[in-house]
């Protein structure tokens, strides 16, 4: 695959570091970065938390579809998705057939001291400030999405590992994969 025509998506929960760790693969590729969620703030003039209390999360995921399907089709380069993005396995299907998917995977202890004080995301914002109620928001969440993450080409343990390091790591696979 040559570099030019190469489409690496990262998924993996909230807070796993997909946008980071994205902006240096795409870096160290030599590739373009997206990000769906900004594509999708831009798109609807909203940020994200607004798009979901005004016109709701299913809205807000028929759009993140309709996008990332577009977005699959005309870009090539490294593509973080949001958190919830692979919604359905036929989407999940669909991302593998035109691109690598890569799996961030990230330990719930880490996801849940990273998320604790952000209230930016609507998935965890209803966990309110008790961190025993976001520990138990991110394991369901983690419950719902794991197997469509856990369908992705390759499976990222970041465990501690700095974003500098998990794209290092992605980037060797990658090209180890391209010869």
């Amino acid at each position: 695959m040559k570099s030019e025509m190469m489409n690496i998506y990262l998924c993996g929960m909230m807070g796993s570091g997909k946008s980071a760790v994205g902006r240096l693969l795409a870096e160290k590729l030599m590739l373009p970065f997206f990000d769906l969620d900004i594509m999708i703030e831009d798109q609807e003039s909203a940020t994200i938390p607004e798009i979901f209390s005004i016109k709701g999360e299913s809205y807000f995921r028929d759009v993140e579809r309709k996008l990332l399907i577009e977005h699959l089709r005309k870009n090539h380069g490294v593509t973080a998705l949001g958190g919830g993005s692979l919604h359905t396995v036929e989407l999940t299907k669909t991302i593998k057939e035109n691109a690598v998917l890569v799996f961030i995977d990230v330990p719930l202890s880490v996801l849940s001291e990273r998320l604790e004080s952000d209230k930016t995301r609507p998935m965890i914002v209803a966990a309110g400030n008790d961190f025993q109620h976001l520990h138990e928001r991110l394991m369901m969440l983690i419950e719902q999405r794991e197997p469509m993450y856990r369908m992705a080409h390759l499976h990222i343990e970041a465990g501690a590992k700095s974003a500098d390091e998990i794209a290092a790591e992605i980037s060797l696979i990658i090209r180890k994969m391209n010869g």
